[in-house]
């Protein structure tokens, strides 16, 4: 970053963002599943906040060799 003259300010995680996007303050408990090639995320949610998150190493890829 220090060639592009740039300054981190802050990251956050997929999940985190997708939390963000897709909750309302009105919210009851929430599962948010992120399903990628090679692996699942899953978050549990509450009161806009992620309460409990998980990594699974299988995905679409696994999905598809099972449905066709």
């Amino acid at each position: 970053m220090k060639m592009a003259d740039l300054e981190i300010v802050a990251s956050e995680t997929e999940l985190i963002a997708a939390s963000r996007a897709l909750l309302l303050p009105s919210s009851g408990p929430t599962i948010i599943v992120d399903m990628g090639a090679s692996s699942t995320d899953l978050a549990i949610s509450e009161k806009e906040q992620i309460v409990f998150s998980h990594s699974i190493p299988t995905a679409g890829e696994a999905l598809t060799r099972v449905l066709s």
